[in-house]
């Protein structure tokens, strides 16, 4: 089960078996290989990314399988993984991809859960960074953030693995099958931010997609204020680094994310 659901309206391992079919596997075959964890951690020496993650995934055809790797040639080779971007097709629009997606994304959250003692005081420390580079931020929108700021919490919060970049441009769709790829921002964090890339870009653009995915992750396990602060940490971010390299049409995105937000005219 996902984290932070009590309950399920819909077997995450009935959805699965129902992927595994299609991608050509035995069904539940994946679910007796399937490593489960739960445990707690205070040193995030102890909870380094680690390939072991994408079992769920691999297992059932869902990601590549890895070939070969080598860390100090920044190298990687794995199984070709069929399947065409779902950026781009008529797939971004269908809820039922949004389905399946919210159904992978709960079977990686859930294979493991660990307390990071100082997720929040680095995350805070993030935004305050990213507002002290060069930006085109509105500067009553600073202001307004820093007070916001200024009254986030500090300290632990419970992280689990998380892809990075959860958005259509990740999803490969074959035959009605998603599938996933890039992996290189995977690491442990609150599952919110796995959600934060779809909701700036499809969810607001057509609230179906939105049910959808929840339907497929189990349920909607966002906290208000947590939220909240996954959607200003996202907004600086992309205005800030946008600036940066240049992108003004990302930058405007940026802009446009933090007046929502903010209640101002982007």
């Amino acid at each position: 089960m996902a984290p932070g659901c009590t309950g399920s309206r819909r077997s995450e391992l009935g959805a699965r078996r129902d992927d595994s079919a299609r991608a050509g596997e035995r069904p539940g075959a994946a679910s007796s290989r399937r490593p489960e964890a739960s445990r707690t951690a205070t040193s995030r020496a102890s909870c380094a990314p680690t390939g072991e993650w994408l079992h769920p995934w691999v297992s059932t055809g869902h990601a590549p399988v890895l070939l070969f790797g080598d860390d100090s040639a920044k190298l990687l080779v794995t199984r070709y993984l069929s399947g065409t971007l779902v950026q781009g097709t008529s797939a971004r629009d269908d809820p039922e991809t949004y389905r399946r997606a919210g159904s992978l994304l709960a079977a990686f959250h859930a294979q493991l859960s660990v307390v990071d003692e100082d997720w929040n005081s680095r995350f805070r420390a993030r935004v305050e960074r990213h507002l002290a580079q060069p930006h085109r931020i509105d500067p009553e929108i600073v202001r307004q953030i820093h007070a916001e700021i200024s009254g986030w919490p500090s300290g632990s919060a419970l992280v689990v693995p998380t892809h990075g970049d959860w958005q259509p441009r990740n999803w490969l769709i074959d035959d009605g099958v998603v599938r996933v790829i890039d992996f290189g921002r995977a690491d442990l964090r609150p599952p919110t931010e796995d959600f934060v890339r779809p909701a700036r870009q499809d969810f607001a653009r057509q609230p179906g997609l939105e049910a959808a995915f929840f339907d497929g992750y189990g349920c909607d396990p966002r906290e208000p204020a947590e939220w909240r602060r996954a959607l200003v940490g996202e907004a600086v971010g992309t205005a800030v680094w946008a600036y940066g390299v240049g992108d003004e049409w990302f930058e405007k995105f940026g802009h446009q994310l933090l007046a929502a937000l903010y209640g101002t005219q982007a």
